[in-house]
């Protein structure tokens, strides 16, 4: 460098230069799948924020808010001397951006806070109520977070505000039937983004079970595990038949509004029973099955269908050389119709899965962001979202049975040829319609497989291979196998929060 010339470089962040998506502009985006790293949380991992809330003073807190209502401040002085509506306006913009169609968005989050919502034009001043709560949040620190701030504050607003009373007076003759529809609807806007009743915390905790909820009664967990996977075992039921099914059970549940999963079982009923993507002929006849063994183990249905899934995978292990035990927890329990509004779960009906190689019919958006789409609603990582394709594929488990992406010739087995074949350059990719593929011999041209546009994005991203490479050296054929054991694991067990 020359005397005196600026050791910084100027420029590299405002030049036009081409970027890499230039250059790749339908690269597949993983950014997705790497958000909320833990080395961004100033709490640390041993923070636990249902532990600190269960040291709340519930009612000093309501009492500050009551009191923070009619504190009209210079800075920012209360409309007609109340806060209420700019609160309310505040919740109301947190809870209502919640999505029916895929669980995202909704207040659970505290998000409002931050880009881009805290700066959508719909959502101006409402900064200046975050900085009115401030002084509350900054006294009761971390037993209460923003999120629940948010939303008491509201409740708060709605109790104190004569407005509301003097609106229903004006257009219902009972206005106490309309506080009640009033309270129900907005406690449904507030909370449904939350999960089940069972994470609820504190005193104000409703003891009604409202159907928008998803109850599960509790499942039994005093019966012989062992032998209920037994029976399974000698059922004559297929790897791929068992651990489709528990897959299927599972793969519903969204990370965003924690709503589906296994708990429940609800596979069994409608509409999922007839949902395409369930293949119900295939469905029905393994139901056939399981449900005697549940029963006559005093097992639930949700807990054996999970099982059957862990048989199967060991079995498939077992095959590959390799014996590993699937961690199980007993404690699901079985839903019923009564319980389920079935038109709110029209919304969980998978129309795609990356995992099981399927697609109800062809869309603009391509399979493979697809599927990046619902590993992130499962809340799997992208190296969990690897392991598992590679062994759903050569356990056999392809949607209708297709052989697309099951790169091995010892199906049924959970070994890692998915990955070895598919990082094996002695094979080519061919072209072979919309959006399927032939993987030809290089020297003879043989068609040996048939691909799908998923199957091979796990060759042709650069991350994805990295992490297929990983999977296809020839020492980490245990470890591919554990991998997947423990994200398997974790799907089952995703809306388990009792386990939590």
């Amino acid at each position: 460098m020359s005397e005196g010339k600026c050791p910084v470089m100027h420029g590299g962040m405002t030049t036009a230069t081409p970027s890499n998506s230039d250059w790749w502009p339908n690269a597949l985006n993983l950014d997705i799948l790497h958000q909320h790293d833990t080395k961004t949380n100033p709490m640390g991992k041993g923070f636990d924020y249902r532990e600190e809330l269960k040291n709340l003073d519930v009612e000093a807190l309501k009492t500050d808010l009551k009191a923070l209502m009619t504190d009209s401040q210079e800075w920012w002085p209360a409309d007609w001397g109340h806060y209420g509506g700019l609160m309310i306006r505040m919740a109301w913009h947190s809870a209502g951006t919640y999505r029916t169609a895929d669980g995202r968005g909704g207040g659970g989050t505290g998000n409002q806070r931050f880009a881009p919502l805290n700066s959508w034009p719909d959502n101006v001043n409402l900064d200046k109520a975050r900085r009115l709560l401030w002084p509350i949040k900054k006294k009761y620190g971390n037993k209460i977070s923003w999120a629940d701030l948010m939303m008491t504050d509201a409740d708060m607003a709605m109790i104190k505000d004569p407005a509301y009373r003097e609106i229903s007076e004006r257009f219902y003759k009972d206005p106490e039937y309309f506080s009640d529809v009033f309270a129900r609807a907005w406690f449904k806007l507030t909370h449904r983004d939350m999960g089940p009743k069972s994470r609820y915390v504190g005193p104000d905790v409703p003891k009604e079970d409202l159907i928008w909820q998803d109850p599960i009664p509790l499942g039994n967990t005093d019966y012989d595990v062992d032998g209920v996977k037994a029976k399974i075992a000698a059922s004559g039921l297929t790897v791929s038949e068992m651990v489709a099914t528990a897959w299927d059970s599972a793969r519903t549940y969204r990370h965003s509004d924690m709503r589906g999963g296994a708990n429940g079982a609800r596979i069994r009923l409608a509409p999922q029973k007839d949902w395409e993507g369930n293949e119900p002929g295939r469905l029905a006849k393994v139901l056939a099955v399981l449900e005697p063994i549940a029963a006559e183990a005093g097992a639930s249905v949700a807990d054996v269908i999970v099982l059957a899934g862990s048989v199967g995978v060991e079995q498939a292990a077992n095959a590959a050389g390799i014996t590993v035990t699937v961690p199980f927890a007993p404690g699901r329990g079985d839903a019923i119709d009564e319980m389920t509004d079935a038109d709110s779960f029209d919304v969980l009906e998978p129309v795609h899965d990356g995992f099981r190689n399927w697609l109800k019919k062809d869309y603009v958006v391509s399979a493979e962001e697809m599927m990046l789409d619902r590993t992130q609603l499962m809340g799997l990582t992208a190296h969990e979202m690897t392991v598992l394709v590679g062994g759903m594929r050569v356990m056999d488990t392809n949607h209708g049975g297709t052989m697309h992406g099951v790169f091995t010739d010892s199906k049924g087995a959970l070994t890692n040829d998915f990955f070895v074949n598919l990082t094996d350059m002695a094979y080519s990719w061919k072209p072979a319609g919309s959006d399927h593929y032939e993987v030809r011999d290089r020297k003879s041209d043989d068609v040996i497989w048939t691909a799908t546009r998923v199957d091979l994005v796990f060759g042709s991203n650069s991350i994805l291979r990295a992490y297929a490479e990983v999977y296809a050296q020839d020492d980490n054929k245990e470890k591919f196998v554990k991998d997947f054991v423990t994200a398997w694991t974790r799907v089952m067990n995703a809306d388990r929060f009792d386990l939590t």
